[in-house]
């Protein structure tokens, strides 16, 4: 009943590093929100105010790497997620393309240094590397309602879980640069 972290390689088979270094989370928020941010708002009718999980992936060739078909908000540790990010960070590899299957069979794949926004409800997943390392930047993006459900499943979660607080730590919008209809909720 509660949710925990477990790894299956037959699922999903990638190596994670999170970013940590302040100065650079914040130069990856920056960017984000100069480029991004806006046209999320025009586009889908959602104001982004915070983001989680600034990590860089590597799918591997030499082990198959993949993602097996899923969604990113399902579980109580993820159901605060609207909108998954994944930016390309290089381009010599093959395979490691991103597929809706609910939408057809075409692949998609951002150019080396473009991003693709999506909703974590959609059901997607990533081909096998069949030829050299794909790397990408991943996070996933979401509002103060949510960042609220977020602290609210904290109950929901494994005792091994980190726990969740509205401290600020996954803003993209230093508090007072928060809009006042915002900074209300938060």
């Amino acid at each position: 009943g509660k949710t925990v972290t477990l790894s299956d390689w037959r699922l999903k088979r990638r190596s994670d590093v999170a970013v940590g270094v302040p100065e650079v989370r914040e130069l990856i928020r920056d960017h984000i929100v100069r480029r991004l941010v806006g046209p999320i708002e025009r586009f889908f009718q959602f104001k982004v105010t915070r983001m989680d999980r600034y990590v860089v992936a590597c799918y591997d060739s030499a082990v198959a790497a993949h993602f097996h078909r899923h969604r990113d908000n399902i579980n109580a540790g993820a159901q605060h997620r609207r909108f998954a990010l994944s930016i390309n960070l290089n381009k010599d590899f093959e395979g490691g393309d991103l597929l809706f299957p609910e939408f057809g069979r075409k692949a998609y794949r951002p150019s080396e240094g473009g991003a693709l926004v999506f909703s974590c409800g959609a059901l997607h997943q990533v081909t096998p590397v069949t030829k050299g390392k794909r790397y990408a930047f991943l996070a996933f993006m979401y509002g103060e309602e949510d960042a609220a459900k977020r602290e609210g499943n904290n109950a929901k979660l494994h005792a091994g879980e980190l726990q969740y607080d509205l401290s600020g730590r996954d803003r993209l919008f230093p508090e007072e640069a928060l809009p006042e209809s915002i900074a209300s909720v938060a």
